[in-house]
């Protein structure tokens, strides 16, 4: 399965794909097949290395083409089918993805949170290590928790506990994991930078 949805991924052979799906009506169903297998590989019980950045490669592939569709089709593509409605792409899609102009409250975007889960996700953004734990990992719940360690990491700046070099390091990092991290929290920056007044936007 990582093998063939990673042929499908270069960017013409997919806008192909997403052309045939919604001239013939089939759009709905592959976003949905798509949402039931990011849904399968958010979290396991139990498995070895190799399985677990296989799980890791397929959620992320799976989460970024359904922002793709999400992003080009609509919001309700992919978050209207009753099969899928309760899944973790579909509520983050719902609550977190800014659309035509309308932007969602940040607020909500992090009021699931966990102070614990983005402790180790502070430590993990700023070491220099570049291996990133991929076993037993319950990827829906660092997408969820990686926008609060991001505004814990801009206050840390804005209030010069952190130095400018500082944060490129640690977004440096966040892009060199997982590709579902920096869209999650980029996600939050565009509804964040959106609420607030002119002044606050200015800060380099």
């Amino acid at each position: 399965l990582l093998g063939v949805l990673c042929h499908m991924t270069p960017s013409k052979s997919f806008e192909l794909i997403l052309s045939a799906a919604n001239a013939t009506g089939n759009l709905h169903n592959f976003a949905t097949k798509l949402i039931l297998f990011n849904e399968f590989n958010k979290q396991t019980t139990g498995e070895a290395g190799k399985a677990s950045q296989t799980r890791a490669l397929l959620f992320d592939i799976t989460f970024l083409m359904l922002c793709h569709i999400a992003q080009h089709f609509g919001i309700e593509t992919v978050a209207s089918s009753n099969e899928t409605r309760e899944s973790f792409f579909a509520t983050w899609v719902t609550e977190c993805l800014a659309e035509g102009g309308k932007y969602k409250s940040p607020d909500t975007m992090i009021k699931h949170s966990d102070a614990a889960k983005v402790d180790v996700l502070l430590a993990q953004f700023t070491s220099p290590e570049p291996e990133f734990k991929t076993s037993l990992v319950k990827w829906h719940e660092i997408c969820i928790n990686s926008p609060l360690a991001i505004k814990e990491i801009l206050l840390a700046w804005e209030y010069g506990a952190l130095s400018t070099d500082n944060v490129k390091m640690i977004l440096d990092n966040v892009k060199s994991r997982m590709c579902c991290l920096p869209v999650c929290i980029s996600a939050w920056l565009c509804n964040y930078i959106n609420m607030l007044h002119h002044e606050e936007r200015l800060k380099p």
